[in-house]
C-alpha cells in the first residue's frame, strides 16, 4: 500500500510549498539529512542516519518513509544512498559523481 502511494505521489517546487508540517523528531531527521549531505556531498544510508541519531534502523526507515510521503525527500528504489531533498537549493544536494 505504501509503495503504491509512493509511486503515485509526485512533488515539485509548487507542492513543496504546501507540504504538511513535520513533527519535531521528523524535523531533526530532515535537518540531519541536509547536514550529512552538506558535509559529505553524498546521501546518507539508513544505518548512517540511525547511528547519527542514536535510534534503530527500523525507526529511521519508517521516519524516512514519512518524510517521503510528506514530500520532503525522494528515494530511489533499491539504492542504499539515494535520498534527495525535494525543492531545496542545489547546494545541499548530493553530487552525482561520488
Amino acid at each position: 500500500m505504501i509503495k503504491r502511494l509512493l509511486e503515485c505521489t509526485r512533488y515539485d517546487s509548487v507542492a513543496a510549498m504546501s507540504r504538511p508540517p513535520l513533527s519535531p523528531r521528523q524535523q531533526v531527521l530532515y535537518d540531519e539529512i541536509k547536514l550529512f549531505i552538506a558535509e559529505k556531498r553524498y546521501s546518507p544510508s539508513c544505518s548512517e542516519l540511525a547511528a547519527r541519531m542514536h535510534v534503530s534502523t527500523s525507526a529511521t526507515q519508517k521516519a524516512l518513509t514519512i518524510l517521503q510521503l510528506k514530500g520532503y525527500i525522494t528515494r530511489g528504489d533499491n539504492h542504499v544512498k539515494s535520498i534527495i531533498i525535494v525543492g531545496d537549493d542545489e547546494s545541499i544536494q548530493p553530487s552525482n559523481n561520488r
